[in-house]
């Protein structure tokens, strides 16, 4: 039987998990537009850090995660995040600048990216002591206070790249970046609501 593609007849649970990067930032107003136009559709809905919804993807119709692609699954990708390290005061040329480094929950992909650049850069940047926060707003509230650093992917950046000092992170002359995933098993988009949210997703232009 042909299913109708009538978005009146588009229902049934969409479950997703997403990352909460992507959850703060993106997904209310992809979600506010497709409720309103699939309104049967229930949405079930959980958000965490990638690694988390990794090791439990088979429970959801579909997966937006952060880092590396999930492995036994098709993975689209939708954009990829540069990364900035953030400050109050300035990052001289010539000279080590030494500062605290404050750093939010995340994967530890992210925590490694930020690891290996300043290992690439120890002669321009020593970080004094680390600070860990649990939200990437908070870590941006204290960096804006003059209490660190702080490395923020240019989604979360908004107008900051405008009003504070920050360098891009390159390794090799190659931008540092977090790539976005959306990802889910084979067969899934044969249920019409799944497969018009994905459709929505992969139609968003992110940066």
């Amino acid at each position: 039987m042909e299913l109708a593609k009538s978005s009146h007849d588009v229902q049934g649970t969409l479950s997703i998990a997403c990352s909460s990067l992507i959850s703060q930032r993106f997904l209310p107003a992809i979600l506010g537009e497709y409720i309103t136009k699939y309104p049967k559709v229930t949405i079930d809905l959980v958000t965490g850090i990638s690694e988390d919804i990794m090791r439990n993807f088979k429970k959801y119709h579909v997966s937006i995660i952060r880092g590396e692609k999930l492995k036994n699954s098709t993975c689209i990708h939708l954009f990829s995040d540069p990364l900035y390290i953030f400050d109050t005061e300035e990052f001289p040329k010539d000279k080590l600048k030494e500062r605290p480094l404050i750093s939010f929950n995340s994967d530890d992909s992210m925590h490694d990216q930020v690891d290996n650049w300043l290992y690439f850069h120890q002669d321009k940047i020593k970080p004094l002591k680390m600070m860990t926060v649990d939200q990437i707003e908070t870590c941006k509230q204290f960096m804006k206070q003059g209490i660190g650093m702080a490395v923020l992917p240019e989604s979360v950046s908004d107008s900051m790249k405008d009003e504070y000092p920050h360098v891009p992170l390159e390794v090799d002359g190659k931008p540092v970046t977090r790539d976005t995933w959306i990802c889910f098993q084979e067969g899934v988009r044969k249920l019409p609501q799944v497969d018009r949210f994905i459709t929505a997703l992969t139609s968003t232009n992110f940066l």
